[in-house]
């Protein structure tokens, strides 16, 4: 019997037994598996609570901000030429994460009687530089990016509204380099340096 089980299992007696304690580990492990998963179980339970506890948290805050924000988006806005834009944070469920159990997303009316919609669909070029600037100022202290390309910031604006942009845009200069291209005298007199 013991050739027999030297040959299917260990050549020497010493890996033989070290086979059997591996084998008697194995089938410990498997008559304790019920217990082990219902560890499992109770452990992901209250990992999962405290998960969505964390995400609940995380979403209040974040709407809380996000209303902030769009208040002061809008009068920023409203200094550079968009007297009647509507702006306003939607929040959609989902999969929990590192980074919450929502999605944020920016939904725009340009002009009064628009319906409002997702920015990122709507938005011309000339609007989104123009809704760029107003974010970059609103987030001057918070925000790290040292260096800010503003093109077509100029687009379908002129007079008032364009010293309001070129202000801005010197305002927003204190804080990061900014490099704009346009083709107004307004915006470009506001500037350190041409090219």
């Amino acid at each position: 019997a013991l050739h027999t089980l030297k040959r299917r299992y260990a050549p020497t007696i010493e890996m033989l037994l070290e086979t059997l304690e591996a084998a008697r580990k194995r089938l410990d492990d498997f008559r304790r598996s019920a217990a082990q998963r219902e560890e499992f179980s109770r452990r992901r339970k209250a990992l999962t609570e405290e998960l969505s506890r964390h995400c609940q948290a995380l979403s209040q805050e974040r709407q809380k901000a996000a209303r902030a924000l769009v208040k002061e988006l809008l009068q920023r806005l409203e200094l550079i030429g968009f007297t009647g834009a509507r702006l306003e944070p939607e929040f959609a469920p989902s999969s929990p994460s590192a980074n919450g159990s929502d999605h944020f997303e920016l939904f725009f009316s340009a002009n009064k009687g628009e319906e409002l919609r997702p920015l990122r669909k709507i938005a011309s070029s000339g609007e989104l530089s123009r809704l760029m600037l107003a974010l970059k100022t609103v987030l001057a202290d918070a925000d790290a990016v040292p260096t800010v390309i503003f093109d077509e910031i100029d687009m379908n604006i002129g007079g008032e509204t364009a010293n309001k942009v070129g202000a801005s845009l010197r305002e927003l200069g204190k804080f990061r380099q900014i490099i704009t291209i346009s083709h107004l005298a307004q915006i470009a007199a506001v500037a350190d340096s041409h090219w």
